[in-house]
C-alpha cells in the first residue's frame, strides 16, 4: 500500500478543509429547505438539483481543465459562485430558490472534476479520496449541527440561510496555498477526449448509473422522519453525516487494501440494508447504515476512476456526470413515489444497490 509525501498529504488536508466549510455552508441551507418548503414532489426536485444537475457540468470543466492544464482556477471560480448563490437564497422568495440552486450547483459543476483531477495525483488514491470525504462530510456534520442550532434558538429560516451562505466564502481561503499540478496540454477536441477514455472507465459507467440510482437525496429521508413538533429529522442527518465520515476515513481508506471492487461491493450491500431499516421504520438504523455505505462507496470509485484513467479531469467528469444525473432522475422519481406508496418507496429502492453491487462482480 503506497503512502503519499509531505506536499500530497499538504494539497489533500487543504482541499478537504475547503470542501469541509463549503459542505458546513451547504448542507445547512440542505437541512433547512424541507422545513422552508414544504412540497414532497418539490423536495423531491430540488434534492436532485442539490446532488445531481451540478454533476452534468463536470464533465465539460473536467475536459477544460486537462485541455489547457489549469485546475486550480476552475475550482476557486466553482466555490466562489457556489458561495454567492447559496448566500442569495437568503433574499429572494421560495418561487426564486431553484433558479439558486441551479446557480450552485454550476458552481459545483465548475469545481469537482479538476479538484478531484488534483487528488488523483496522490499516489495513494484511496487516502486521498477516503480523507477528502471524511473533510467534506465533517463539515456536512456541522452543518447540520449548525442548522438544527439555528432553527431551534432563532427559528428564522432566512437568517439562517444567511449565515450558512456567507459561511461559503471561507472556502477561498486554502485554496490559496493548494500548489497547481503540473500536467501537458491536452490536444485532443472534446469530442475526441470522450472517444478515447480507456475500456477501464466506459466499463464503469453502468455502476456509476445504478449506484447514482442507489443514493438519492438525503433530504428525502429528513422529509419522510421529520414532524412538526421538532427538529429530530435533522439530528437523524447528522447522524448519517457521522457515519459518512467514520466510513470514509476508515473503509473508503482501505480501499488501497483490499481493492476498489470488494469495498464498493460492500458499500452497495449497506445502502440495500438502509432502505429496508427504513422501511420498517428504524430512521436511526436506516441513516447509520447509508451513511456507511455512501463513505464506503465514493472514495473507492473516485479511486478506481483515477486508477483507470490517465486524462483524469475528463474522466472524473464522465464518471461524476453519469453518476450525478442519475442521482437527479432517481431524487425527483422517489419525491413523486414517497407522496403515492409512501415508505414502500424504499423497498422498492432497495433493489438498486444490490443491481449495483451485481455490476460491480461482473467487472472482476
Amino acid at each position: 500500500m503506497e503512502e503519499p509525501n509531505g506536499e500530497e498529504r499538504r494539497t489533500v488536508y487543504l482541499l478537504g478543509l475547503t470542501s469541509m466549510i463549503n459542505d458546513a455552508s451547504s448542507e445547512a441551507i440542505y437541512a433547512i429547505l424541507p422545513y422552508y418548503v414544504d412540497n414532497l414532489a418539490l423536495i423531491g426536485l430540488f434534492g436532485g438539483l442539490f446532488n445531481g444537475l451540478g454533476n452534468a457540468l463536470k464533465l465539460v470543466f473536467g475536459y477544460l481543465s486537462d485541455r489547457f492544464a489549469r485546475r486550480k482556477p476552475l475550482v476557486m471560480l466553482g466555490y466562489l459562485v457556489s458561495a454567492a448563490s447559496k448566500t442569495s437564497m437568503a433574499l429572494v422568495s421560495s418561487a426564486l430558490l431553484p433558479v439558486l440552486i441551479v446557480l450552485d450547483r454550476i458552481g459545483k459543476g465548475i469545481r469537482d472534476s479538476p479538484r478531484d483531477a488534483i487528488l488523483s495525483t496522490v499516489r495513494a488514491r484511496g487516502f486521498a479520496f477516503s480523507v477528502h470525504r471524511a473533510l467534506d462530510t465533517t463539515g456536512a456534520l456541522l452543518g447540520t449541527l449548525l442548522a438544527y442550532y439555528l432553527l431551534s434558538n432563532v427559528g428564522d429560516y432566512r437568517f439562517a440561510m444567511l449565515v450558512a451562505g456567507m459561511l461559503g466564502f471561507f472556502t477561498i481561503f486554502p485554496l490559496l496555498f493548494v500548489p497547481e499540478p503540473k500536467g501537458a496540454l491536452l490536444r485532443r477536441s472534446f469530442g475526441d477526449a470522450l472517444a478515447h477514455l480507456s475500456a477501464g472507465v466506459k466499463h464503469f459507467l453502468l455502476p456509476a448509473v445504478l449506484f447514482g440510482f442507489a443514493a438519492i437525496s438525503p433530504m428525502l429521508f429528513i422529509t419522510t422522519a421529520k414532524t412538526e413538533e421538532s427538529f429530530y429529522a435533522i439530528l437523524l442527518y447528522a447522524l448519517y453525516n457521522l457515519f459518512y465520515v467514520l466510513s470514509a476515513t476508515f473503509i473508503g481508506r482501505s480501499s488501497d487494501r483490499f481493492g476498489r471492487g470488494r469495498i464498493m461491493i460492500l458499500g452497495g450491500t449497506l445502502i440495500a440494508l438502509a432502505y429496508l431499516a427504513m422501511y420498517a421504520g428504524s430512521y436511526v438504523l436506516g441513516f447509520l447504515l447509508y451513511g456507511l455505505g455512501i463513505g464506503a462507496f465514493l472514495p473507492a470509485a473516485f479511486a478506481h476512476i483515477g486508477d483507470v484513467s490517465k486524462e483524469r479531469g475528463t474522466a472524473m467528469g464522465v464518471f461524476q456526470s453519469v453518476y450525478g444525473i442519475s442521482v437527479l432522475i432517481s431524487s425527483t422519481l422517489f419525491g413523486y413515489l414517497l407522496g403515492i406508496l409512501g415508505p414502500l418507496t424504499f423497498v422498492l429502492y432497495a433493489v438498486f444497490p444490490v443491481a449495483a453491487v451485481l455490476s460491480v462482480l461482473s467487472l472482476r
